[in-house]
């Protein structure tokens, strides 16, 4: 369902985004106590599992109703490869993708929470209404998205640099080329880069495809080199702490 923009900030959505910030500050909380005991890796080990296992209850949830319209393709699910890579890689590989994890979750989660156009539902359907849980379950699992991302340079394991954007665009970039090739293939709205269902940008797809997706490829580098700059500014220049 695609709620209309009018329903954006209205008191489920309000209530939403309150829930959702306890939430993360006492995942925060517990993952900082946590991580002096076993070390951040363990606990961002942990915390890709969880991620993980939010997205598995949804396929158990839709059982038979399953299709490939539920396909990890969209711009949020990109954090189901990526977080995973961070919590259990090394060296080079982790190295490339922890910019794209921490940007993109980070980005994608807030922005997805605060205009939830396709993760909203009925406004006048509660949050604990059993027909309303695949949208209760999407906004703990965005939420879940901002935490992970916002403890990564919380705990200290990750300090964002400048030229680290490009290797986001490169992930970001070719997970988009994926879906515009899936779309044509199976008519299909992964990433919404096909029919821009729920996405602010879609009157921009009824002028130009091209432009359409240019839109995109500068709104994601200008978030990015943003984000990098605030990052950078509360955190001062302290080094990321060792893999541990």
């Amino acid at each position: 369902m695609v709620s209309r923009m009018e329903d954006l900030f209205c008191t489920k959505h309000i209530i939403g985004l309150i829930w959702v910030a306890v939430m993360v500050a006492a995942l925060i909380i517990i993952s900082k106590l946590a991580s002096k005991k076993f070390g951040v890796k363990k606990v961002l080990q942990a915390a890709s599992l969880v991620f993980l296992s939010l997205e598995a209850i949804k396929y158990i949830y839709l059982g038979k109703e399953l299709d490939m319209y539920y396909f990890p393709l969209q711009f949020c699910s990109l954090m189901l490869y990526a977080y995973p890579v961070v919590a259990f890689g090394r060296g080079k590989v982790e190295k490339f993708v922890l910019p794209f994890a921490y940007a993109c979750g980070l980005l994608a989660g807030a922005i997805a929470l605060a205009i939830p156009t396709n993760i909203l539902g009925a406004p006048d359907i509660g949050w604990l209404a059993g027909e309303n849980f695949l949208y209760t379950l999407s906004f703990v699992y965005h939420g879940f998205m901002v935490y992970f991302s916002l403890f990564l340079v919380i705990s200290g394991y990750y300090r964002p640099k400048y030229k680290e954007i490009l290797s986001s665009l490169i992930i970001a970039v070719f997970f988009a080329a994926l879906a515009c090739i899936m779309n044509a293939s199976l008519n299909m709205d992964y990433m919404m880069l096909n029919r821009g269902a729920g996405n602010p940008l879609v009157f921009i797809l009824k002028t130009s495809r091209v432009l359409y997706y240019l839109a995109h490829v500068a709104l994601f580098f200008t978030l990015c080199t943003i984000l990098t700059f605030f990052t950078r500014l509360f955190t001062g220049k302290k080094p990321p702490i060792k893999n541990t």
